[in-house]
């Protein structure tokens, strides 16, 4: 009745959308001295380091492709695949970087740094077909999620809080 997506997909135009909330994207490394230690890197830095990435039909694929277009970087990952899973456990194992949504970064024998100039979010929230009457589930989960949203049970800090 409810799907929950990237609502940056162009082809979304026929379903009815709710934006929940927005996730920045960032480089997963293995726990070793690739860039340092500053919490955050740039696209172009990212670029030059052995690389796993998505596929590169993937929508996420697409949107990385064209930041590291707006900074004059083609990659070329060593490894690619339809799983974030997948790449991440590379990232684990120390021999490759990837980049992946916040909801990934937080992995065993690896960290993070936040992607920078320039800075890409994800919008992700609920699609659903329009319908009169709205399907009854359909109703009373997007009126569930709009009120989590409304009180800022959706909002980063909040859900940190919470300690999930």
């Amino acid at each position: 009745d409810v799907g929950f997506t990237d609502l940056d997909d162009p082809q979304l135009g026929k379903f009815v959308t709710l934006p929940l909330y927005e996730e920045p994207w960032y480089l997963l490394l293995p726990e070793n001295d690739w860039l340092g230690d500053s919490p955050t890197s740039t696209w172009k830095e990212a670029s030059k380091l052995p690389l796993s990435m998505l596929s590169p039909s993937m929508r996420e694929r697409q949107m990385m492709d064209e930041a590291f277009a707006r900074v004059g970087c083609n990659p070329m990952p060593r490894l690619e695949s339809n799983s974030i899973f997948q790449l991440a456990f590379h990232a684990m194992a120390g021999d490759l970087a990837t980049i992946v949504p916040k909801r990934f970064t937080q992995l065993p024998n690896t960290r993070q740094k936040l992607l920078k100039s320039p800075g890409v979010r994800q919008t992700l929230g609920l699609v659903w077909v329009s319908g009169d009457p709205l399907l009854p589930m359909t109703r009373a989960f997007t009126t569930l999620m709009q009120e989590a949203k409304d009180n800022g049970v959706l909002e980063e800090s909040s859900y940190l809080q919470q300690g999930n």
